[in-house]
C-alpha cells in the first residue's frame, strides 16, 4: 500500500487522480497512517459508507482514462474473476469493463508466499505493563489499552478501531515494546493464486505485480 501512496504522489502533478474506498480500505489506511496523504493528492474522494446501496458514482465511470485497483485483497480479486459486484470497488470495475475502461488490478496474493508490514502491534514480550505507561498517555486516539485479564493480564494492546497510524507512541515506550512495520510472511491459498490467473487469461482486466508498471 504505501509503495501504492508514494507512486500516486509522484503523478498527482500531472494527473487528475479520484480515490474510492472500501469499507475495508479506508480503515487499513488510516490505521496505516496515509489516510490524510491519500486525501491531500485527490481530486475526488468516494467513501463506500457514504454511497447508497447502487453505487451511483460506479455509473460515471466512463469519465475516467483508468480504474486502478490497488491494492486488490482476495476477497476483490475472487468477485471480479467470478462477475459479482456487490461493493463500491467491485461495481466501479463491472461497470469500467461494460464501459471499455481500462481496469487495472494490483493483487496482494499472487504466489505461494507473500510478505506483509503489520500496524502498530505490541511486543508481549517486550512489554513491563509499566504502571504508567507514556505510549498509553499521550496517544490523543485512546487507542492503547491495558488488558484486563487473560494470560498478559496488565501488558498493553493496540486498539486498531480507533489507531491513526501517528506512530508517537513508538519513540517514547521505554522498552521498545511498540513497533510499526514488523514484517509477517503470509502463504496464499491455492484458489487466491488461481483466481488473479484465471483474470490474467481472461484478459479483459490487467493483472500487475508492480505498480510501477502503470507507466503513467
Amino acid at each position: 500500500m504505501k509503495e501504492c501512496v508514494e507512486y500516486f504522489k509522484k503523478i498527482a502533478g500531472t494527473h487528475n487522480i479520484s480515490v474510492a474506498f472500501s469499507r475495508a480500505g479506508i480503515e487499513v489506511c488510516r490505521i496505516y497512517g496515509l489516510l490524510e496523504e491519500i486525501k491531500g493528492m485527490s481530486k475526488e474522494v468516494i467513501i463506500e459508507n457514504e454511497n447508497k446501496a447502487s453505487f451511483p458514482f460506479s455509473c460515471c465511470v466512463k469519465r475516467f482514462e483508468k480504474i486502478i485497483v490497488a491494492p486488490a485483497t482476495a476477497n476483490t480479486i475472487s468477485k471480479i474473476r467470478y462477475g459479482i459486484a456487490d461493493s463500491l470497488i467491485t461495481n466501479i470495475v463491472a461497470q469500467a469493463v461494460k464501459n471499455r475502461v481500462e481496469v487495472y488490478v494490483l493483487p496482494t496474493d499472487f504466489k505461494k508466499e507473500v510478505e506483509t508490514v503489520l500496524p502498530i502491534t505490541v511486543e508481549i514480550e517486550l512489554c513491563r505493563g509499566c504502571e504508567e505507561c507514556i505510549p498509553q498517555k499521550i496517544c490523543e486516539q485512546r487507542a492503547i489499552e491495558r488488558r484486563e485479564s487473560g494470560e498478559y493480564k496488565g501488558k498493553m494492546k493496540v486498539i486498531l478501531e480507533l489507531c491513526n497510524g501517528c506512530r508517537r507512541c513508538v519513540s517514547v515506550c521505554y522498552y521498545g515494546a511498540l513497533k510499526f512495520g514488523k514484517k509477517l510472511k503470509l502463504y496464499p491459498r491455492v484458489i487466491d493464486i488461481e483466481n488473479v490467473n484465471a483474470i490474467a487469461e481472461e484478459g479483459r482486466v490487467v493483472v500487475l505485480h508492480n505498480i510501477e508498471k502503470l507507466n503513467l
